[in-house]
């Protein structure tokens, strides 16, 4: 038998720890979104143990979303956008991190364009290749060190719907 029972839009798990560099354990909390049931894809928020504060906090972001990129000189203007319009209308305190791992294609100078367009919240870090997984750790480690309480992951290419990261965040 077949169930009728609606797809929820997006869900959220419980996932992995992420460990740094000092010794401390951070569980991911996994957030999935839907855009179909054809359609899933995922983003990770980073949640850093709130008895770990830094003097700075106050003045840094509340949110930083870490996007690691590569080759997405397509997809790259729209998803940007996107992001940060729902970033800004739900957090309004945040960074988004995109993270060019190495793009051969346009993606670099159309971030770049992104940047002088959309300020200071939105910033590039541009390196050599290492892949996925390594991009995301970097970014990990850039909030952990700027003590930024909650880190969000999110695809480059479109996969993570931003329409509903404003539930998520209520």
């Amino acid at each position: 038998a077949t169930s009728s029972l609606p797809i929820p839009l997006y869900h959220l798990r419980l996932d992995q720890a992420y460990t740094d560099g000092m010794g401390r354990s951070f569980p991911i909390l996994s957030l999935f979104f839907y855009r179909n049931t054809e359609h899933r894809a995922a983003g990770n928020l980073l949640l850093p143990d709130p008895l770990f504060k830094h003097p700075s906090l106050a003045t840094s972001s509340q949110l930083i979303a870490v996007m690691p990129v590569f080759n997405e000189q397509t997809a790259i203007s729209q998803v940007v956008n996107e992001w940060f319009a729902i970033l800004d209308a739900t957090v309004g305190n945040f960074t988004l991190l995109a993270i060019d791992d190495g793009s051969t294609d346009q993606t670099s100078k159309k971030l770049k364009t992104l940047r002088a367009e959309l300020g200071d919240r939105l910033e590039i870090l541009s390196r050599p290749n290492r892949g996925h997984g390594q991009s995301c750790i970097q970014g990990y480690k850039i909030a952990l060190d700027r003590s930024i309480p909650l880190i969000l992951q999110i695809d480059s290419d479109g996969q993570s719907d931003s329409r509903h990261f404003p539930d998520f965040w209520a």
